[in-house]
């Protein structure tokens, strides 16, 4: 990332897809998986692990992946305990579930153009 000055890994195009929106708002540092999350509902126990903290100027902001056709009722469970915890550390919280059509094709493109292009070999042309 630009922003952070250092590559990012991440496990999907979706989180790929995030990292990407995010080093257009100048977010300091990525964190991928922060935390696991160990919580009791009312069906028992379970267990998350968020998939990135961003830390901001202005805050941080805690994030989930998952592409909303694929949000099944154990994760809105998940993630309904996720969100309490980001509001008890004064963090925002997102569920990123998709992305309107031509987002993803603008930022693309305008990524393109952020990084200098190094030229170790010498072998542009002037």
């Amino acid at each position: 990332m630009v922003s952070t000055g250092r590559k990012h890994g991440f496990e999907s195009l979706e989180e790929r897809d995030l990292l990407r929106a995010l080093d257009f708002v100048r977010v300091r540092e990525v964190l991928p998986q922060p935390f696991r999350l160990d919580f009791e509902h009312a069906g028992g126990r379970s267990a998350h692990i968020p998939d990135f903290l961003a830390l901001m100027a202005d805050g941080n902001w805690l994030f989930d992946v998952r592409p909303a056709a694929l949000v099944q009722d154990e994760d809105a469970v998940k993630f309904a305990a996720t969100r309490e915890v980001a509001a008890a550390a004064g963090w925002r919280y997102t569920v990123v579930g998709g992305w309107r059509p031509y987002v993803q094709g603008v930022l693309d493109a305008l990524s393109a153009r952020r990084r200098p292009r190094a030229d170790p070999l010498g072998l542009q042309w002037v």
